[in-house]
């Protein structure tokens, strides 16, 4: 699957493009993508858009940043995806617009003597 990468470097997105030749009856369609924590580090942005062919996954979405950003590979097994502000797995269809997060694992805070206790606990 042939993916193209604007990077949005401003509200004005002015980015390289991976481009190359694609058949005439395959319908692009751009999604944003959402970098946050420490994954925000890793990509170098907060915020990327991709153009990809219709009938993408967010799992074809993973594999081009992957392939582009090795590194966040290490992050795959805890890290948290959502597409529209709900949470999905790989296999979830993309359409034109869609927003994609990649959310990095959190971590509960330590609890200190003299807290509250959390009910139902």
């Amino acid at each position: 699957m042939q993916l193209r990468y604007t990077r949005a470097r401003s509200s004005a997105s002015r980015g390289a493009s991976l481009r190359g030749s694609k058949p005439s009856s395959i319908v692009d369609m751009e999604v944003r993508v959402l970098f946050f924590g420490v994954l925000k580090d890793v990509a170098g942005t907060l915020e990327d858009r991709v153009t990809l062919p219709e009938g993408a996954r967010v799992g074809d979405l993973m594999t081009h940043f992957e392939e582009r950003l090795p590194q966040l590979k290490r992050w795959r097994g805890s890290m948290a995806l959502s597409v529209n502000r709900e949470y999905a797995g790989l296999d979830v269809l993309l359409h034109s617009g869609d927003e994609v997060a990649l959310l990095p694992p959190v971590s509960g805070g330590k609890r200190e003597p003299g807290d509250l206790p959390i009910q139902g606990r």
